[in-house]
């Protein structure tokens, strides 16, 4: 699993439940960090905060999304949205 998120607080929470039950977890700080990790371990699963600074959530998931070797990664958005419809509606025109 790969944990896209910038809060270290929030990061080491996921990473600790996931590696509960036995995930293999990465961590990324940002979607440059990201891009990177997702090519090198190909997860099956992300988990990404949408608000980052430079490369953002919205960006990470255009970048998945035209991956033809990235087809199969399943993206769980993990995030403090500000304004909720705005970014529901758009999540769901990305993915």
């Amino acid at each position: 699993v790969l944990v896209v998120e910038n809060d270290p607080a929030v990061a080491q929470a996921i990473e600790r439940v996931l590696r509960k039950h036995n995930f293999d977890v990465f961590n990324a700080q940002d979607g440059f960090s990201a891009g990177s990790l997702l090519r090198e371990h190909l997860p099956c699963v992300m988990t990404l905060d949408l608000r980052m600074p430079g490369l953002g959530g919205f960006d990470v998931i255009e970048y998945v999304r035209l991956a033809p070797d990235l087809s199969r990664t399943k993206i769980l958005v993990v995030s403090a949205l500000e304004n909720v419809e705005l970014d529901r509606a758009r999540l769901i025109e990305e993915m």
